[in-house]
């Protein structure tokens, strides 16, 4: 396999006839409905908490607190998160901390406040600690409106709303637009592989599984949210359904890294990003194992439907199927096991585009025709597997078809005077004498075959002597000579 031939797109990607990709669209729906309809409203939500928070005391208060809080998180934790806020802390006290400078960091600081909430009260008073609690209620009930507070996870709390939300969050609107595509790209083949009812309920669980892993792991009191675990699940499950042995582990590989390197743009300023950069790694590669061993699964299951003895004919030996074969074969006869007769004629016909004239397609086209009200159908589907059963020396099966044809409302009289002539003559040298007989009968009861007749019933009555089977000699003989008197056989 060439690189060039490895990027080419699926064959999934050509067909909007099968499994439309709703979840994808719905998940790129959501992604646009919560940047537009909540977080692209985050900086006038945060201009009015920065005006509440100006007209209370709650700078002269909390500024101490909050200089000691920041320093000894940079200093003696190393919290990567407090570094930019560190620093615009050390510029504004070479101001004597006047200007506007820190202010948007100490009005939002959900970790700030968690700490005051639990040291505020060994610092201050107890009654200005009770000030303190009043008046910061009124900024936080201000902030609380903010998308990342709506939707982010919070640090040891499990609200399962959540876990769903901080998928949809990203980080910004720049981000947003390297997500869609990507979403599109890699759910939209996933989801035409999988169906949308097995893609759908995978993508989320694996997100939401990852997002709790992250609050039992995160800080208490701290806020996260982004699409990395949600995207880390779309594309291991992409990357499972579209396994390359050639080049797959370099692919693998490849977006193992693009994920943890880029977690630092959809992560924004948290500042865990190891954590979040192993689970999402570890969702990428969940999901495309778990497509792995289902692939397996599936391909067992399909190889027990599909089991055959070893045959003499290629095409019936199925040791000797392509993968690909394999498996679309097994999909249309799971297909009609489940009665989805429109799909599965679909699944058929597609595959007969890559497999022409293959025996098993072809029955199973005619299989499902027969039972269409479409004479013109049945007939055309009739005449592909009676002739290539006939061409293939399968002479049982194409009377078996013939039987079926005739069963299901086809006439002799419509088909080609060739085919039952040769199947005839086929089941004779055959040996396969009594359902020559049973064709043959059927033809001189229809009355409107005699052309047909006349070419068989020399050598079938022939056949018969030599074996001396004389017990319905005479009435074969009498059906021939009525034909070559130029009689009627209905009149019998």
């Amino acid at each position: 396999m060439t690189f060039a031939h490895w990027l080419k797109l699926p064959e999934e990607y050509r067909r909007w006839d099968r499994a439309f990709p709703v979840v994808t669209l719905m998940l790129v729906l959501v992604f646009v409905l919560v940047y537009l309809g909540r977080q692209s409203h985050d900086q006038d939500v945060l201009q009015q908490a920065i005006e509440s928070y100006r007209q209370t005391p709650l700078f002269k208060m909390e500024l101490p607190a909050y200089a000691a809080f920041v320093e000894s998180q940079h200093t003696l934790y190393a919290n990567a998160r407090i570094g930019e806020k560190y620093e615009r802390l050390l510029e504004a006290s070479k101001a004597n901390y006047r200007g506007d400078l820190i202010l948007p960091d100490m009005v939002d600081a959900p970790e700030f406040v968690a700490y005051m909430q639990r040291e505020g009260s060994d610092m201050m008073s107890p009654d200005a600690f009770a000030q303190w609690q009043t008046l910061r209620a009124g900024t936080e009930t201000i902030l609380a409106k903010a998308s990342l507070r709506t939707f982010g996870l919070r640090g040891q709390e499990a609200e399962l709303s959540r876990f769903l939300s901080a998928s949809f969050y990203p980080a910004h609107v720049w981000s947003l637009a390297l997500l869609l595509p990507l979403v599109l790209f890699a759910g939209y083949g996933a989801e035409k592989r999988l169906r949308s009812g097995l893609y759908g309920p995978i993508t989320l669980s694996l997100a939401m599984l990852t997002s709790l892993l992250l609050t039992r792991l995160m800080p208490e009191g701290m806020l996260y949210a982004g699409p990395l675990f949600l995207v880390s699940a779309i594309t291991g499950l992409h990357f499972g359904c579209y396994w390359n042995r050639s080049l797959g582990l370099v692919s693998l590989t490849g977006w193992a890294i693009l994920l943890t390197v880029g977690n630092q743009i959809t992560a924004g300023d948290y500042g865990h990003n190891w954590v979040t950069s192993g689970l999402a790694t570890g969702t990428f590669l969940l999901g495309f194992n778990l497509i792995q061993v289902y692939s397996r699964l599936q391909q067992k299951e399909h190889d027990r439907i599909t089991r055959l003895p070893r045959h003499e004919n290629k095409h019936l030996d199925p040791t000797l199927w392509p993968d690909d074969f394999r498996m679309q074969y097994a999909t249309g006869l799971d297909e009609l096991g489940q009665m989805a007769f429109g799909k599965a004629r679909q699944t058929f016909e597609k595959l007969l585009t890559t497999y022409p004239d293959h025996p098993l397609i072809l029955e199973a086209l005619f299989n499902l025709y027969k039972y269409s009200p479409n004479p013109e159908k049945r007939l055309v589907w009739a005449r592909k597997v009676l002739a290539q059963s006939i061409a293939r020396k399968q002479f049982k099966q194409a009377a078996h078809h013939w039987h079926e044809f005739l069963h299901h409302g086809g006439q002799a009289e419509e088909m080609e005077q060739s085919i039952p002539i040769m199947l005839i003559h086929g089941l004779i040298k055959s040996d396969e004498l009594r359902l020559a007989e049973d064709l043959v009968r059927q033809l001189i009861l229809a009355g409107k075959s005699s052309l047909v007749l006349k070419e068989v019933l020399p050598e079938l009555i022939q056949t018969l002597r030599q074996q001396e089977r004389t017990l319905k000699i005479q009435d074969y003989e009498r059906a021939l000579a009525q034909l070559s008197g130029g009689g009627d056989l209905e009149s019998r």
